[in-house]
């Protein structure tokens, strides 16, 4: 699937992205809490069409920051399926570093509170729909731009797709609104991800 590149003559921002209610932190971490403790089973069987699309563009050897990096499963095959060099994976919750391959980095990490070194590539899957749109576009955007020097990638549900509408994401996202709009191009991928590529701010 091709990229589709977004016009610097768009009329950026398009619009304002959806938001929404959502639970509290207070009542979605135990739920991740438990399903990361599963550690590594439950690999699948063929990666995510994403794994491809974006991560066999990263240089080989180049180093990566997954942000929300989620369950182990994600980051091994992520190290299973490229040549890069260093990956740092972050979560909010030490759970997460369960099953992870011993040759990736992890680190509890609030990216709202905390910095990071920089990369070359920040990659993050189904993280930034948890976040408002003020912290999405005022600190998460901006702290994933100046930590990486060729690209940041997000994945995230797209538009009122599928799961887009889960009790615990807070912002609906598609290639029309004010964060696609600082993208230089997206994919939307089988109509129920987008994907959206960045260039990286970082010297």
């Amino acid at each position: 699937m091709k990229w589709t590149p977004i016009p610097e003559d768009a009329g950026k921002p398009l619009k304002r992205m959806i938001e929404r209610e959502s639970t509290t932190e207070a009542a979605t971490f135990p739920y991740y809490r438990k399903k990361y403790r599963g550690g590594p089973g439950g690999e699948e069987k063929k990666p995510p069409r994403y794994y491809d699309e974006a991560i066999s563009e990263f240089k080989e050897g180049s180093s990566l920051w997954v942000f929300g990096a989620g369950h182990p499963v994600h980051c091994n095959l992520i190290r299973n399926l490229s040549n890069l060099g260093t990956i740092l994976a972050t979560d909010l919750l030490e759970e997460a570093k369960k099953g992870l391959d011993k040759s990736i980095d992890f680190r509890v990490h609030d990216i709202l509170k905390e910095d990071v070194e920089t990369f070359d590539y920040v990659f993050s899957s189904h993280t930034i729909e948890h976040f408002t749109r003020d912290q999405l576009m005022d600190i998460v955007l901006p702290k994933c731009l100046s930590r990486a020097r060729e690209a940041v990638v997000f994945v995230a549900p797209y538009s009122d797709k599928k799961w887009a509408d889960a009790k615990e994401h807070r912002v609906q996202l598609d290639e029309h609104d004010e964060l696609a709009a600082r993208a230089s191009r997206y994919k939307i991928l089988n109509g129920i991800e987008i994907m959206l590529w960045f260039e990286g701010e970082a010297q």
